[in-house]
């Protein structure tokens, strides 16, 4: 077995990476310092593999990282957007070997599979620095975001319940005008919105023979008119008398409609009273279901702030910053094969 020399890189030490132990939910991103440790212990490339062109690693970062949700959730334990924050940092080399997708490779470090254990290759050992940062860092930074997702849950559920607060008794005005109304139209529908609609039906067929009756009367009542100039130019006797019997007949006629067009307008605001009373229930149903959805709003607001802020009481593993066993990485080299 080959034997191992391994030594600290000094200038390592006060390398700013990202964060600390714990975020608190007032503080930015803290510092992190990582020591970055060389040996001459060869490592394989576990993710060997054959092909023209291929971009052969030269080191690897080794690492071992406390598993959480969000790394679990990511397949392969590097997402996309991971590979994409590490081209960032890296060199155009670097680049290319990460889009072989072989570049990455990690397996439990413990029986409990509490902490995963990552090999990062690279082409160089300086880039094998700058991959385990990026990664660490990309991570850190996940867990900021989800961890400042929450807080402003916070905010954003604290407003919904002043919304809420300020909204409820402008309600309670309205429902108490529209409950009056709805006492006043609805009388005589016994509050009932199937009578109303039942009895508008009723209406508009009634309004319906009206119009056409009315129709007729109009005609006729134009017709008697005509007649009536037609012998109004006469003077004798016998044709006064029939002037007079058209003018009688003019005025039933007349009498008739007015009658009719009494009746239309009176059977015409019984609809509007009937479509009134049926607009008021719907606002009635309306403010009723606004007041039930407001306070339902609250109330799961006032739930997600509390299990919000339990939850940043004692976060989860996946809102700190990720765990660096020994706050360590190792730089290996390759073997060559």
């Amino acid at each position: 077995m080959k034997s191992t020399k391994t030594k600290i890189l000094l200038s390592a030490l006060i390398f700013i990476c990202l964060t600390s132990v714990a975020f608190t939910q007032d503080q930015q991103i803290p510092t992190r310092q990582i020591i970055f440790e060389t040996s001459d212990q060869q490592e394989d490339w576990q993710l060997d593999w054959e092909g023209l062109g291929v971009i052969r690693p030269k080191y690897l970062a080794k690492f071992t990282l406390l598993d959480n949700r969000t790394m679990v959730r990511s397949r392969r334990y590097v997402t996309t957007e991971a590979e994409q924050w590490l081209k960032k940092v890296v060199s155009e080399q670097q680049q290319a070997l990460i889009n072989q997708s072989r570049y990455s490779y990690s397996e439990p470090a413990d029986n409990a599979d509490l902490y995963r254990t990552f090999w990062l290759y690279a082409v160089s050992g300086d880039e094998a620095r700058k991959m385990a940062e990026g990664f660490i860092k990309y991570y850190d930074q996940v867990a900021h975001i989800e961890f400042q997702e929450i807080k402003d849950g916070i905010a954003e559920n604290q407003k919904t319940i002043a919304d809420v607060d300020q909204r409820l008794p402008q309600l309670e005005v309205e429902s108490k005008a529209i409950n009056k109304q709805f006492m006043d139209y609805g009388a005589r529908y016994d509050l009932n919105r199937k009578v109303a609609q039942e009895r508008n039906k009723e209406l508009y067929e009634m309004l319906s023979h009206l119009k056409i009756d009315l129709a007729g009367t109009q005609a006729k009542v134009e017709v008697v008119r005509k007649y009536m100039v037609s012998i109004r130019e006469t003077v004798s006797g016998g044709q006064n008398q029939l002037y007079a019997t058209a003018r009688q007949m003019l005025i039933e006629l007349e009498a008739e409609l007015a009658s009719a067009l009494a009746r239309k307008k009176e059977i015409e605001t019984q609809i509007a009273h009937a479509d009134e009373f049926i607009q008021i229930q719907s606002k009635r149903n309306s403010l009723s279901s606004e007041y039930n959805r407001l306070n339902n709003d609250k109330d799961r607001a006032q739930n997600r702030i509390q299990k919000s802020e339990q939850t940043l009481a004692n976060p989860p593993a996946e809102l700190l910053p990720v765990e660096l066993l020994e706050n360590k990485v190792t730089i290996h080299p390759v073997r060559e094969k």
